[in-house]
């Protein structure tokens, strides 16, 4: 559950420069960064370099959600979350990872 914020709501284009000059932990760069979602609801999408899919993930190219889980997804919600926090303010934005392996983020109202 994301924590409420007072802060203004970001600007989704501030959020999308903010998101092109990270690092994503074990993804590395992003290669890609677009905007998704509404004008009430926008969110953001970040294609890392090195994107791991989780039924992909695993020695033998199999399913291993658990170490998918804690090598890859953790992590990278753990540092970015992180960074946005600082930038935009605590429950401005709230990151996941999809089983594709793509970085999302939503951006919250500031009254929300």
């Amino acid at each position: 559950m994301r924590a409420t914020t007072t802060n203004p709501t970001p600007c989704p284009n501030e959020v999308r420069w903010f998101l092109k000059g990270l690092t994503y932990g074990p993804a590395g760069r992003a290669i890609d960064v677009r905007s998704d979602g509404s004008e009430s609801r926008p969110s953001i999408t970040v294609e890392p370099r090195w994107r791991r899919r989780a039924d992909h993930y695993g020695d033998d190219g199999g399913w291993d959600s658990r170490a998918w889980s804690e090598e890859y997804e953790r992590p990278i919600v753990k540092i970015v979350q992180s960074q946005l926090d600082r930038e935009f303010g605590e429950g401005a934005t709230d990151v996941m990872i999809t089983c594709n392996g793509y970085v999302s983020v939503d951006i919250y109202q500031g009254d929300s």
